[in-house]
């Protein structure tokens, strides 16, 4: 195979690599509903690199997000006598 070939073949299976790693972050994401999972696994596959991208992109503002206060949290309160 000529070093041109084998840099594509590398490319396309790196690229496939990639949407499946993002395909399985999607499908474990309890944050998504079942249809939102579906829109998402169409958008990696049929817009290859760029769909790819924009949903790792999603799920990395998913989880950056901060958590909610707990509501029933009560701090200890030092007390010093």
């Amino acid at each position: 195979m000529s070093s041109a070939l084998t840099f594509a073949v590398a490319g396309v299976l790196a690229l496939v690599a990639y949407q499946v790693l993002i395909s399985l972050r999607v499908a474990r994401c309890p944050s998504y509903s079942s249809r939102q999972k579906l829109l998402q696994f169409l958008l990696i596959w049929f817009v290859p690199f760029l769909g790819a991208l924009t949903s790792h992109l999603i799920l990395y503002g998913i989880k950056a997000r901060p958590r909610k206060p707990d509501k029933d949290f009560i701090p200890e309160q030092n007390v010093m006598s």
